[in-house]
Parts: C-alpha cells; sequence; structure tokens
C-alpha cells in the first residue's frame, strides 16, 4: 500500500467502520424482535457469529491496527491517553446523557419514573468506567401489551466500548514493557489469545469440556482482571491481530490475490466448530486491512464529511427499541433496519459535528517520536 495510505486520510477506515456499524444494525434488527435465529449469517455460520459480532470483531482488527500506530508515534504516555480519551469519553458521555434524559422517558413504561437528580451520579459513574447506563422500567412492555425480548436493555452495543478502551490500556503496558518492540512476543501473545478464544468456543459448556481444560474453568470462575474472562480473548486475538499487522507491515505487503484467497477459509471456517476463533483474526484481518489500505478502492472521499461510525454504533440500538416499543414487535427485521437507519444516521451526524469532531480537534497531531519507537518504512501494496 502507498505510504500515503497511513499518512493522510486517503484510506477507507472510515468506511469500513461505517459499514461494519451499519450491520450491527442489521443483526440487532432480528435481536430487538427475538428473531436472531433467522439472522442469515447467524444461520449460515452454525451460530458463531451474526453480523453484528462479526462486525464487533473488524472493529477491533481496525483498532488494534491503529492504536499500536497511535502508540509508536505518540511522544509521551500523556500524549497517547489524551488522544483515545479525547476520541472515546466524550460521544460516550453524550450518549449516556440523551439515554438517561431523553431515550429513558419516552421508552418508560407508563407512568414509571425514570429520572431523578441524584442519578447524575450514576451517569457520572457509569460514563467514567464506560459502562451501559441502566434504568428499570424502561422497554419492557410494546405497545400492544407483549414483553419485549430485551426487556430493559437500553443501550446493547455500549458494554462493548470498556473492553476496546481496556485494550487501549493493554497496548500501553505491551510498550512500556518493550514488547512491542519484540515482535517475535506479540506473536506469541496473539497466538496465545487465539487458542484460548478457541478453545472457549469448542467447548462453551463447563460440564462437557475434557479435563485437561480444567484449568480453564478455574480461570473462568478466579478471573482476577476487568471485564468477564470468557470475552476477553476474543477481543484480544482481533485487537492484536490488527496491531501485529501493523507491527509486520514492511514484512507482509497486502496483496490482491492473497485478499481474495483470504475469502474462501473464512467461508469455510463458518460452517466448522469455533472454526472462526482461528480464520478470522488471520485471514479476516488481513482482508479487512487490504481493503482499507487499497489505493484502487476508492472510498476515502467519506472521510470529508467525518466518521459516523461512533455514533452510529452508540445510538442504533435505543433508536430500534423505540421503534418496536411504538409501531409493534410483528414486524419484519429488514422493516426494522428500513426505518431506523435514517434516524440512526441523523444522530450520528449530530453525534459527530456537536461532539466528537470538537474535541477531536483537541487531539492534536503530533509529530512521529524521534527515534521511533517502531521503524516507519514505507509499505507497498501489489495488485
Amino acid at each position: 500500500m502507498q505510504s500515503e495510505s497511513l499518512d493522510t486520510r486517503r484510506n477507507n477506515f472510515d468506511f469500513l467502520r461505517l459499514f461494519l456499524a451499519l450491520l450491527v444494525v442489521i443483526e440487532h434488527s432480528h435481536v430487538v424482535i427475538g428473531r436472531i435465529a433467522d439472522e442469515p449469517l447467524f444461520r449460515f455460520s452454525l451460530g458463531q457469529a451474526g453480523f453484528g459480532s462479526l462486525a464487533v470483531d473488524g472493529f477491533f482488527v481496525i483498532s488494534g491496527f491503529l492504536i499500536v500506530q497511535s502508540w509508536c508515534r505518540s511522544r509521551t504516555g500523556w500524549d497517547y491517553f489524551r488522544k483515545r480519551i479525547f476520541r472515546i469519553y466524550p460521544a460516550f458521555i453524550a450518549a449516556t446523557l440523551v439515554l438517561a434524559l431523553v431515550i429513558c422517558p419516552l421508552g418508560a413504561d407508563r407512568q414509571a419514573r425514570v429520572f431523578a437528580p441524584i442519578q447524575f451520579a450514576k451517569i457520572a459513574f457509569h460514563s467514567a468506567i464506560l459502562a451501559p447506563y441502566v434504568c428499570r422500567h424502561v422497554f419492557t412492555i410494546s405497545h400492544n401489551g407483549m414483553p419485549m425480548p430485551m426487556a430493559g436493555a437500553i443501550d446493547l452495543s455500549m458494554w462493548t466500548i470498556s473492553y476496546e478502551f481496556l485494550c487501549y490500556i493493554m497496548v500501553a503496558l505491551l510498550g512500556v514493557l518493550g514488547i512491542l518492540r519484540r515482535r517475535n512476543l506479540v506473536l506469541v501473545f496473539l497466538g496465545g489469545a487465539i487458542a484460548l478464544a478457541f478453545l472457549l468456543d469448542r467447548f462453551p459448556d463447563e460440564a462437557t469440556r475434557p479435563h485437561w481444560l480444567g484449568w480453564l474453568t478455574v480461570l473462568e470462575h478466579h478471573w482476577p482482571g476487568p471485564g468477564y474472562f470468557f470475552r476477553w480473548p476474543r477481543f484480544v486475538s482481533f485487537f492484536m491481530a490488527g496491531g501485529a499487522f501493523y507491527l509486520y507491515r514492511q514484512d507482509l505487503p497486502l496483496k490482491t490475490l492473497p485478499a481474495l484467497l483470504c475469502l474462501i477459509p473464512m467461508v469455510i471456517g463458518a460452517r466448522l466448530p469455533a472454526g472462526w476463533s482461528i480464520i478470522l483474526p488471520t485471514c479476516g484481518a488481513y482482508f479487512i486491512l487490504w481493503f482499507a489500505l487499497n489505493p484502487r478502492i476508492p472510498l476515502h472521499a467519506l472521510a470529508r464529511h467525518g466518521d459516523f461510525s461512533y455514533g452510529t454504533y452508540l445510538y442504533a440500538w435505543p433508536i430500534q427499541q423505540l421503534f418496536v416499543l411504538w409501531f409493534g414487535i410483528a414486524h419484519s427485521p429488514w422493516l426494522i433496519v428500513a426505518w431506523t437507519i435514517p434516524l440512526v444516521l441523523l444522530a450520528a451526524w449530530l453525534s459527530w459535528h456537536l461532539v466528537e469532531k470538537r474535541f477531536i480537534r483537541l487531539k492534536g497531531q503530533h509529530p512521529q517520536p524521534n527515534p521511533p519507537t517502531i521503524p516507519e518504512p514505507q509499505i507497498a501494496l501489489k495488485q
């Protein structure tokens, strides 16, 4: 790929992120009416992942690539975290306020009281730890009196944001420890994450696990780290796959033929138990980054209008919930997609112009450290 794909906005990352965010809308349009089993990709992949889960995996690949790049180009640790905080927190805080002050009253059961001034402390706490805002008596009964499948879930997407930010912290720790300077150690770390993700996907039920996996059950029950242990291997495998591709970018030229051939094992892996746990962080990551950095796929113009992926991701679920609450749950999920996407994109546009881009300007752009943490050779994309 040409060096300007990374050094300028002439890449397809913004398009890809928005496309992935819209895939989440498709899956959640099935989830919101309790028909996830009918979601096409979920059915084809034997329940391994639907469009939304696949999209989240893609988000983590892209984030891993760009965040490792950000660490390598940041002058100091504070410079790195300042940029990450300005990108994640403002829109998240704004979305939490909208949920508490607008969405909850609109989605509350009849006359249920869903807000009091004391809840500003709750909003502050949830925002600080990047946790989804929770409120009872919201989105429980649709207009025709039928229980909603995801009762009380105000924003089903927000829970992944804390894992995203924790991955930012992980990159900083790996950088401080010097592991990012030793790419072979990064590969070992990545391989371990993929292996753990495969074992957890292949043997999700403790009762049916072979005895030699008893240590895995112990880890699940006594995990001392943040979040839930069973979620970490998958997230880390995709995030560090993107990071490893950045570190090895001079040795792994992205070519069109291998990228297209990667689609074959991806399709085959969908039909194998836990097949995607191994295929997607490798072949899938290669395909995503080839698409994002290919100068012959001219979709970079979207970046001129803004990055609407984060707002789409944050606001889609509550908008879909409101649609089902007001218009019933008997509609086709594709009808929900068609009706809600324009509203979701409007919310994303407002989020970008009113909140996100204002704080992104505060991030500032600093020159690459001298000497650089990681060498910055040019990258060649061959057709």
